[in-house]
């Protein structure tokens, strides 16, 4: 699963995504910029469940993972599409649903307005500031909600 480079592996940049990505998908509002602030938050709020759930979605995502979104899951954007499915996961829709949204929002959707600001917008800031890490989540949530409500009228 991903688009990550051999050396992220080695380096602590794999560690760094999963922290991230158990962050955005179960404590977004105690979100941290700095890694090891996020790590004291996770030893002292996170269970075994949290890392459990984590692995599985991982599991559920490599299932229906195709060679067009793959690379999406790189060592920058990770959290965000970890956090995003932990919110889809509850809405009781097959995983490639989820796919088919990330096919979307790489083809098009990255560029489509969401009260007067595009996703490229918002991804140009690089910072792993709360409110930046929200407003980029809440804006993936929006563009996904809007396609799955899309999708369901096709079928």
């Amino acid at each position: 699963l991903g688009g990550y480079k051999v050396s992220e592996y080695r380096n602590g940049t794999i560690n760094r995504v999963v922290v991230e990505g158990i962050m955005a998908s179960f404590f977004l509002n105690d979100w941290k910029k700095r890694q090891e602030d996020m790590c004291d938050f996770l030893r002292d709020h996170a269970s075994m469940h949290h890392f459990e759930q984590f692995e599985d979605m991982i599991e559920r995502l490599s299932a229906v993972m195709t060679e067009e979104v793959s690379d999406m899951f790189d060592s920058k954007d990770s959290f965000l599409w970890f956090g995003l499915f932990s919110g889809f996961s509850d809405l009781g829709l097959r995983d490639s649903e989820f796919i088919k949204f990330m096919d979307r929002f790489r083809r098009s959707l990255h560029s489509r307005q969401v009260n007067g600001v595009t996703f490229d917008a918002l991804n140009g800031k690089s910072t792993k500031d709360k409110n930046v890490v929200a407003a980029k989540i809440k804006h993936l949530e929006q563009l996904m909600e809007e396609f799955l409500q899309k999708s369901s009228k096709c079928e």
